[in-house]
């Protein structure tokens, strides 16, 4: 015998999506066999039931076209689906790409700034030593004050020679006035 769980499964496979399509084809057609071999009803009996075959017909039609509308909407939902995911999938791919192209920028503009901190790190040592002229001027003022330092130092020689000997000259001539 079988159990609940296959009846159920059964009668789920049977039904299809759950909305009684399958259950309303048997039905109609058991209606239809019935009407067909009860050829005996009176014409009022047999007029309803034509008309309510004819409401089940009308029926399970809807029910095909609302399942084929709905299998159109799925079919156009998933090409739309397929498209937002191509676009996605493109708008990723830009994206990374974008994100490389800043990531070579950055790197760049860290490169950059750190040649801007060297340079302005050049620039304050270099503004501490003076212009290119102006030790030129102190060069030039240092040679001269150098020359005249030299000038001075010869003229200093000369002198002191010259008091050398003017020194000798008179301790020469004090010896030869103590010897007279």
């Amino acid at each position: 015998m079988a159990t609940d769980d296959e009846i159920i499964r059964k009668r789920l496979l049977l039904d299809g999506d759950g909305s009684g399509d399958e259950k309303r084809l048997v039905t109609f057609m058991k209606s239809f066999i019935k009407w067909c071999n009860n050829p005996q009803d009176d014409e009022i009996s047999t007029n309803a039931t034509f008309e309510r075959l004819l409401a089940m017909l009308a029926t399970c039609q809807t029910a095909i076209a609302k399942n084929y509308l709905v299998y159109q909407m799925n079919k156009r939902e998933l090409e739309n689906y397929r498209t937002i995911n191509e676009e996605l999938t493109n708008r990723i791919k830009r994206a990374q790409d974008d994100i490389c192209n800043l990531k070579e920028e950055l790197q760049e503009a860290k490169k950059t700034r750190r040649h801007q901190q060297e340079y302005d790190a050049l620039g304050k040592v270099i503004k501490k030593h003076p212009n290119k002229e102006e030790t030129t001027k102190i060069l030039t003022a240092l040679e001269s004050q150098e020359a005249v330092e030299k000038e001075l130092d010869e003229e200093l020689e000369l002198r002191r020679k010259q008091l050398y000997a003017l020194v000798h000259a008179i301790n020469l001539m004090k010896a030869s006035l103590s010897n007279n």
